[in-house]
């Protein structure tokens, strides 16, 4: 899941992925997954533009606080049942 050169981001970074990708027309869907594989302890955040992930992400030991870090104005959407079992939600 985790690209080896993903970068930890915080809150400012999302935010700059998410301006990033609207100055060129591009739509953020940021996944949340729930203690993956590569960070066991964690919830992570990762944004995508289609079906590319972007080589960022984000921790948080805690689902709010890392809720709280995605940039502001995004619409959470429930897991679809097709999703891998460690996606948690979606947020567009």
């Amino acid at each position: 899941m985790n690209a080896p050169n993903s970068k930890l981001i915080g809150r400012i970074g999302a935010k700059k992925v998410q301006q990033r990708a609207r100055e060129c027309g591009d739509l953020v869907i940021w996944v949340i997954y729930e203690r993956p594989a590569d960070f066991p302890e964690f919830y992570v955040a990762r944004p995508f533009i289609g079906e590319r992930g972007l080589p960022v992400h984000m921790l948080a030991k805690e689902l709010a606080i890392l809720r709280q870090r995605l940039p502001a104005h995004l619409y959470p959407m429930m897991r679809n049942a097709f999703d891998d079992p460690v996606i948690l939600e979606t947020w567009i």
